[in-house]
């Protein structure tokens, strides 16, 4: 059956979906540790499992507002509104019948560079032949690769931070403002976590601290984003916090390995979740 879903006017909200953590130091907004017990993200981020998702905006014109109907493609997570593919109401009935499958131009133009024969865009098929007598008209320009998709796949994105490590802008705040238009009903979250891992006692501390952020975290996200802001010395070697218990003493580093390991593991079933991982380190 060629599915239709109604999806509501969109509701563009750069701030509703960011979450803030610090290790180190109590009052961030939205989550305070330690400084009291963590508040629960807001229930936007339970949405339906990744893994079944169908995208939500248009691959045409990437829109979803004036509750457009959709044909949801068969083949992939894509999607194509009535306003994009001129549909003979006629004709509807029949294109919703369950045998009737239907097939997205970017799935389409695929197969054709795979079987090498150009062929007109039909669009419903019912055991692989075209329903309509004729074939299927855009009503606007394709400006999209065959690769590309506007997925509504959660995503995670988290900035581990070195304490006292002043950012003014960072590619997690700038990938964050860009997608949340993208999920005007949730799946995209972001954490900031500011680590000082120095010392024994203070590794214990964060591995009790991200527990509690871990808890926050009970959707599955199908894609994990990790940005690294810290320093290095001279040999390359990334700071890990302060040496001394006062916050400021001088910074410790160790090698990129024993680093990642202590910085991820609290998070390692986030990231084994994770279909996808993404890692942005940034040194200097």
């Amino acid at each position: 059956m060629a599915r239709t879903k109604q999806v509501p006017p969109s509701k563009f909200d750069v701030g509703k979906a960011q979450a803030h953590v610090s290790i180190i130091a109590p009052g961030q907004p939205k989550i305070e540790i330690p400084g009291g017990p963590a508040q629960t993200v807001p229930s936007y981020v339970n949405v339906s499992s990744p893994l079944e998702v169908k995208n939500i905006f248009c691959i045409l014109c990437r829109d979803l507002r004036g509750n457009l109907n959709m044909f949801t493609c068969d083949e992939c997570p894509r999607v194509i509104c009535t306003r994009c593919v001129d549909v003979p109401p006629n004709y509807i009935g029949e294109l919703k019948e369950t045998d009737v499958k239907f097939r997205c131009i970017l799935c389409h133009t695929a197969l054709m560079k795979k079987l090498d024969k150009p062929t007109p865009y039909y669009g419903f098929l019912r055991g692989g032949k075209p329903v309509l007598p004729f074939f299927l008209p855009i009503c606007t320009q394709l400006e999209t690769s065959r690769r590309s998709e506007i997925s509504a796949s959660h995503i995670l994105i988290i900035h581990f931070t070195l304490v006292d490590h002043a950012t003014v802008w960072s590619p997690a705040d700038m990938m964050y403002q860009f997608l949340v238009p993208y999920f005007p009903h949730g799946g995209l979250c972001k954490l900031d976590v500011v680590f000082d891992l120095g010392s024994p006692e203070k590794i214990k501390g964060y591995y009790e601290q991200c527990k509690l952020a871990n808890d926050i975290l009970s959707q599955d996200h199908h894609k994990f984003v990790c940005v690294i802001t810290t320093r290095t010395d001279d040999d390359g070697d990334p700071f890990i916090g302060h040496t001394m218990q006062d916050e400021s003493g001088y910074y410790s580093s160790v090698s990129v390995p024993e680093f990642l390991d202590v910085l991820f593991k609290p998070w390692q079933d986030v990231i084994t979740r994770a279909k996808d991982t993404t890692l942005i380190f940034m040194g200097c």
